[in-house]
């Protein structure tokens, strides 16, 4: 099939001024040699060799499934190919290791077939998010305001506020291509800029990358439009079936190249390590203004060093330089002085017009000769011509002063200048440098152009808006993608909750009834005398597991028994006492109970028939109930926190796969993976911190309703609850809800990237 391009189109493109005489590319910003590409048994791309220099403009074109679309893939770093080498601004495409992809991709912008906007930012928020990703330092009344300027620079400045939804595909296509151009890139790929418009918005969109063309951004348009390429004065390649069959060189290239090499020297500029950021940030505490740079030393050749070096040896100073001619000298700086013709002139005058009387005072209309005395000790000496040349500042300032004195008039003094005021920082900076005993250099004069100053604190800030502020923006405007996943996060939360406020309960019991467990009632034979049962006491209170040991006469054991069902009912059918006094001995945990109990009945004050209070098989009961109900409630916290984790994260996970282009869109911008990762752990947290509160209303409200039933109609339902348990219950919870949120959605995160 013949080629598109007429026959004035060559095969290989001609011999430019940067290239070696063997064709080798030497300042070439693109260059892919030997370029394979397959789609499993298709192959999209077969051994193209391409080289774009800074500065150009390029038209691919080509039928469908020509390979187009995978060339500009494959240089934006989409793809990686299966053979040949790939190179851009310095950057090897081609190998596996890429993490310099997305500054990479901050400086080579692409216009997607299908624009990718986000949907979610209005217009202005899409320009000012590619701004923000690609300079983190950038102060937001800055980003707002270039985002408008390119906005004005396509047409879309009256509608900064429209969602892409609300755009037409022409002004989708602009505002795509307002968004590629923000940051200056140094390599703009449109991918169909022109596809399904009208020619007068195709001509329209062209003349729109022609003019970022020629401001140094070197422009590639993949098109099928041949009739558009060949109608502008730009080169022109041609690929069929994966292969360049063309390449037409330009007709009037662009004169942009100079613009382009200085934009990508701009991006090369190495960025300012740690000692310099320390540096500023001094600075910025002390109030102090570094003085310019030095000049440049003046190069000193080999041959004037060597005379040095003689010099010294030989001990030989040199004459000094010879003076400038006085034509060629500069004029003395100073107060002006009046010519010395002049001031002859005026003493002749003054002779001849002075004659007065014997009182020496002047008959005429001569002026007095004390007004030029200043001007004759003034008098400079003469240049050759006989007078020098004045100063018109100077002149009219002494002009001034002897009309002054001729007129006997006395100027008003000068208006009082304000002082100027000085902020708290200046002061705070005037103290520090008076405390530290540093003087700062004067300050510089301030440029007109100087750019707005930039804060130690702004990408901090910027990080915050895009991470936390934007991830709240975008989760409102998706609740709706996320209310599955609340729904099912809220509910397990409820149950979650519920039985966490159910096992302080339990929790409660057990401690009860351990504290119960831990108190021995060691019982005193009715016969003991009172030596014999403070000996008892010491000899208990001493042994190591014991804690305190309280005695219990006769009396306070029958008010005790009185105060516990069906021991009262015991004490009424007896005309005595049937309780005996005892210790209310006190151990440290329930297992040391029995070997307190086995010395306590051997005490000689102890009753021989009924010594302690220690049953073996109830210790025993107790302690397994204990196990048995610890073993349980942990295995089904477990089995319920994984079945809750589980079901959650697929939730989750189904609400970021919904959004999985939006997400790549960000990163095919420039934002870092991080960025991106940051943005969904905020929406996952909000998510699960939204469902935690909800569920922990429930929980709080059953709680509440348990406590006003143990209080008002004496059913505990919830034995030994408090209100603190509860808060804590609720706080847990909160907490479960948000690190459930966001653990799913950064393993969410992390099966997109996959």
């Amino acid at each position: 099939m013949p080629s598109a391009i007429s026959e004035r189109t060559t095969q290989t493109r001609p011999q430019a001024a940067g290239e070696h005489q063997s064709g080798e590319p030497r300042g070439a910003l693109v260059e892919l040699r030997g370029v394979h590409k397959r789609y499993g048994r298709l192959v999209a791309v077969r051994g193209v060799n391409l080289a774009i220099d800074p500065g150009e403009f390029v038209f691919v074109i080509g039928p469908s499934e020509a390979g187009k679309t995978t060339l500009l893939k494959l240089i934006h770093g989409d793809l990686r190919p299966n053979r040949g080498t790939i190179r851009v601004d310095r950057h090897l495409l081609h190998r596996r290791w890429r993490r310099f992809l997305t500054k990479l991709r901050r400086d080579v912008a692409a216009v997607f077939q299908d624009q990718r906007l986000l949907r979610d930012m209005t217009a202005r928020g899409n320009v000012a998010f590619a701004l923000q990703v690609a300079d983190l330092g950038m102060p937001h009344a800055e980003v707002r305001e270039r985002a408008q300027a390119r906005l004005n620079e396509v047409g879309l400045g009256g509608r900064p506020s429209a969602y892409p939804h609300q755009l037409s595909g022409g002004q989708q296509r602009r505002l795509a291509i307002a968004r590629a151009l923000g940051h200056d890139p140094v390599l703009l790929l449109a991918d169909e800029p022109t596809a399904n418009l009208d020619r007068g918005n195709a001509e329209r969109v062209v003349e729109l990358l022609e003019r970022r063309c020629a401001a140094g951004t070197t422009v590639v348009v993949a098109t099928h439009d041949v009739e558009l390429a060949l109608s502008r004065a730009h080169r022109v390649v041609e690929l069929r079936e994966g292969r360049i069959v063309a390449d037409m060189p330009a007709r009037a290239p662009l004169l942009g190249n100079g613009t382009a090499a200085a934009l990508v020297a701009a991006r090369h500029r190495a960025a300012p390590g740690l000692g310099a950021r320390t540096g500023q940030l001094m600075q910025f505490v002390l109030g102090c203004t570094p003085p310019p740079p030095p000049a440049p030393r003046r190069r000193v050749t080999v041959l004037a060093r060597g005379g040095q070096v003689a010099q010294f040896v030989l001990g030989y100073t040199p004459p000094p330089a010879p003076a400038r001619s006085a034509a060629r000298a500069a004029p003395a700086r100073g107060a002006w002085a009046p010519p010395r013709q002049v001031l002859e002139r005026m003493a002749v005058s003054e002779r001849v017009t002075g004659s007065g009387d014997g009182n020496g005072r002047s008959n005429g209309a001569a002026k007095p000769s004390h007004l030029f005395a200043p001007l004759a000790a003034m008098t400079p000496p003469s240049n050759g011509n006989g007078h020098a040349k004045p100063r018109g500042a100077e002149l009219r300032r002494r002009a001034s002063e002897i009309a002054q004195l001729v007129l006997g008039y006395q100027a008003p003094p000068p208006p009082l200048v304000p002082r100027p005021k000085v902020g708290l920082g200046k002061r705070i900076g005037k103290v520090m440098q008076f405390v530290l005993g540093y003087t700062p250099p004067p300050e510089r004069p301030k440029s007109a152009d100087r750019r707005p100053r930039r804060w130690p604190w702004t990408p901090v800030v910027n990080v915050g808006r895009l991470a936390v502020g934007g991830a709240a923006a975008s989760w409102l405007r998706n609740f709706g993608t996320a209310a599955p996943a609340l729904g099912s996060i809220t509910l397990l939360l409820l149950l979650a909750g519920i039985i966490s406020v159910s096992g302080f309960a339990v929790r409660s019991l057990l401690v009860a009834q351990s504290s119960e467990a831990s108190v021995l009632h060691v019982y005193l034979a009715d016969g003991a005398g009172s030596d014999q049962v403070d000996q008892s006491r010491q000899e208990l209170a001493a042994l190591p597991h014991v804690r305190s040991v309280k005695y219990i006469d006769k009396d306070q054991a029958m008010k005790q028994a009185q105060t516990r069902p069906g021991l009262g009912d015991l004490a009424s059918l007896s005309d005595s006492n049937p309780f005996p006094a005892s210790f209310e001995v006190t151990v440290d945990s329930p297992s040391n109970v029995s070997a307190v109990a086995k010395t306590a009945a051997g005490e000689p004050a102890v009753d021989t028939r009924s010594p302690t209070s220690y049953d073996a098989g109830t210790y025993d009961r107790l302690r397994q109930f204990t196990l048995v109900a610890a073993g349980v409630a942990g295995g089904f916290g477990l089995l319920l926190l994984l079945i809750t984790y589980v079901i959650s994260s697929n939730s989750i996970r189904s609400a970021v796969l919904a959004r999985r282009d939006e997400l790549l869109t960000m990163q095919l911008v420039g934002a870092s993976p991080w960025l991106v990762r940051a943005r969904l752990g905020v929406e996952g947290a909000l998510t699960g911190g939204l469902a935690g509160v909800l569920a922990g209303l429930v929980v709080a409200g059953t709680c509440l309703a348990a406590l006003y039933g143990a209080r008002h109609l004496f059913v505990e339902v919830l034995p030994g609850l408090t209100v603190p348990e509860v808060a804590t219950a609720l706080t847990a919870v909160a907490a479960l809800g948000i690190c459930l949120g966001a653990v799913s959605a950064l393993f969410a995160f992390r099966r997109l990237r996959t």
